[in-house]
């Protein structure tokens, strides 16, 4: 009887772990390494969507496992650029409530206008890290494309003696994946 209960429990400990693998693991090339997907860029109004594998990613932080997966020193150097301005954008928009608070008396004596200039000044700042941030994150993107695609980036040439040129959008839909 305990031999019947210890089978069971151990097919049950096999179907458990082996339901807990991941798809990626079934996703191997002949090589051994995990297949890069590349990542999807599809153009909005005032931003851009992305699409990994063909879910969305709504954070630019869930781009980052593919990225580190990657290991490419360029896009790990534009990610952090990405990160460092999503960060200085935060750290410059508590100037004005620090202003605020910490000089009460120099807004009473300096007038509204220098409170106008720090609130401007930081409302401009964070606007400019916004659009640095953007554009640091979409170059480290159009980077993985291309390092994931092994440099099939449809590049064209301008004219002679001209270097070639990426186009925007890369990757508008993921390679098929072969099994061994």
């Amino acid at each position: 009887m305990k031999s019947v209960f210890l089978s069971i429990f151990a097919v049950f400990c096999c179907f458990s772990v082996f339901s807990q693998i991941p798809d990626t693991l079934l996703d191997v090339s002949r090589s051994g390494y995990y297949r890069l997907k590349p990542i999807e860029k599809r153009l909005g109004f005032f931003q851009s969507n992305y699409f990994y594998g063909g879910k969305r990613i709504r954070t630019p932080y869930a781009a980052q496992i593919p990225f580190q997966e990657l290991d490419d020193d360029i896009v790990n150097r534009r990610f952090r650029t990405y990160h460092a301005l999503n960060v200085a954008a935060g750290v410059v928009s508590f100037v004005p409530l620090a202003y605020v608070l910490l000089g009460a008396d120099n807004i009473r004596a300096n007038g509204p206008r220098t409170f106008w200039i720090v609130t401007g000044g930081s409302v401009v700042a964070i606007i400019g890290c916004g659009i640095g941030a953007s554009v640091a994150f979409d170059r480290a993107v159009d980077r993985y494309n291309t390092v994931v695609l092994g440099g099939k980036t449809g590049k064209v040439s301008l004219g002679v003696g001209r270097e070639p040129t990426a186009r925007k959008g890369l990757c508008q839909r993921s390679l098929p994946v072969k099994a061994f």
